[in-house]
């Protein structure tokens, strides 16, 4: 398959909505939070928009109360619009511009960092040699000169995915292929006929699900969640019996007829399996080692989930 990326280039900044003043001194305003707290697919902000509700509700409550020791009172009210990264605020006028720096700080405050996803297939002799004199465990980086070992044991790579991650967003990945199968037979019986109705499906074989990165002191904190999943389609077999029609009275020869007419064919099923993964690595500051995310036994190897962070 290709890999694709989509990219979107603005040549400027929308312009902010004009606040509609009213009658008692207030001002009504659509904030447009942009960045920081846009409602992505699948969760990928969630609860972001509430966050920002709440800093932006938080600095004009300082506001306020600052206002009263002066003798002054202002009330004001926020809310995000469903559905979008907007926020609906009622307030003094004067108190817009503060909202709106808000946001922009925490727009040109966005970082990202780039994650290296892969996974390596390692002989389980080779790996329970390792684990057992190095301690190699979930969140462990892995030296170099175990992975030359790893190599030199015949390990293999296999999926693997680089994505742009956006402090405090969740990026989704998906890498993998689809294999196809059969994974049952019905039978149609009428009078003297039979026919068979094979039914197929396809299983997903890869690694799916999403990355978070947030900054955290001395470092970065990463959680990674999903699912490494595989397939073949000989997991397993089915074994059909096919005689020929037998006549109401049973056949004249007893077991022995059924036996000399009988057909069998075995045929491939389709069948797979998956393993969980939910994940959160603490690593420090300039730290570009690969690290244990995930690791499980498929048939004699362990496959290992590798993340590099740059």
């Amino acid at each position: 398959g290709r890999a694709m990326r989509l990219g979107l280039a603005f040549a400027a900044t929308p312009a902010p909505s004009a606040a509609l003043k009213r009658a008692d001194g207030n001002a009504v305003a659509l904030l447009r939070a942009g960045a920081v707290a846009a409602g992505l697919e699948f969760e990928a902000r969630e609860g972001a928009v509430e966050a920002w509700t709440e800093r932006v509700s938080s600095l004009l409550f300082r506001s306020a109360q600052e206002h009263e020791e002066r003798g002054r009172t202002f009330e004001f009210s926020i809310s995000a619009v469903d559905g979008g990264s907007v926020l609906f605020l009622e307030a003094p006028a004067s108190e817009m511009g503060k909202a709106r720096d808000l946001l922009t700080q925490g727009e040109a405050a966005l970082r990202t960092r780039d994650v290296s996803l892969r996974l390596l297939s390692v002989p389980e002799t080779s790996y329970r040699k390792a684990f057992q004199e190095q301690d190699l465990h979930v969140g462990s980086a892995l030296p170099p000169a175990t992975l030359a070992a790893f190599r030199e044991a015949g390990s293999a790579p296999a999926e693997a995915v680089q994505l742009s991650a956006l402090l405090g967003t969740r990026a989704g990945y998906r890498v993998g292929h689809v294999v196809p199968g059969l994974i049952h037979l019905g039978t149609e019986v009428a009078q003297r006929s039979g026919a068979l109705h094979p039914i197929t499906s396809a299983r997903f074989a890869g690694l799916a699900g999403d990355v978070l990165v947030r900054a955290a002191q001395g470092g970065h904190s990463v959680q990674v969640r999903g699912a490494l999943t595989w397939a073949r389609s000989d997991a397993g077999t089915i074994e059909l019996t096919m005689r020929p029609p037998l006549a109401m009275a049973g056949p004249r020869d007893g077991n022995a007829e059924l036996e000399a007419g009988k057909h069998r064919l075995t045929l491939p099923i389709l069948g797979g399996g998956s393993s969980p993964i939910d994940t959160v690595l603490e690593l420090p500051r300039g730290e570009q080692r690969e690290h244990i995310v995930h690791a499980t036994v498929q048939g004699g190897e362990v496959v290992l989930l590798l993340l590099r962070l740059r």
